[in-house]
């Protein structure tokens, strides 16, 4: 049996096997060191928000074999859940996730998040 889809909200490092469907809010490249990563921000169909880390290793993968988009819906599963440490954070939630070897991107557009809403932190 397949398993249910989780809410971004309920995210935590408490577990290791999470399965969500978002759709791509943001997308941007980093270089450093010479080394390309990628992080998005993704949102789910209740309007919560994660940052997600691409890192140089699987950039390639993620660009060429599974192209991911701004503002289309995909299912994400087997990823690492850290820490939301960074001192610039694109989403307010407490953790963040982390592309690996095993991670699955599949379905594009076959789900229904509507477009986010922005979220403005006060000052």
């Amino acid at each position: 049996m397949a398993r249910k889809f989780e809410s971004v909200k309920d995210i935590s490092d408490a577990k290791d096997l999470w399965k969500i469907s978002v759709k791509v809010k943001e997308k941007w490249t980093n270089v450093k060191d010479g080394k390309e990563s990628t992080e998005l921000l993704v949102v789910d169909e209740k309007g919560d928000d994660i940052s997600v880390f691409i890192p140089n290793e699987l950039h390639q993968k993620f660009e060429k074999d599974i192209p991911i988009s701004v503002n289309n819906t995909y299912t994400m599963q087997n990823f690492q859940v850290t820490k939301n440490d960074d001192q610039f954070k694109t989403s307010s939630h407490d953790y963040k996730l982390r592309f690996n070897g095993g991670t699955l991107v599949k379905d594009v557009n076959v789900h229904q998040i509507p477009d986010a809403v922005t979220k403005l932190k006060p000052f």
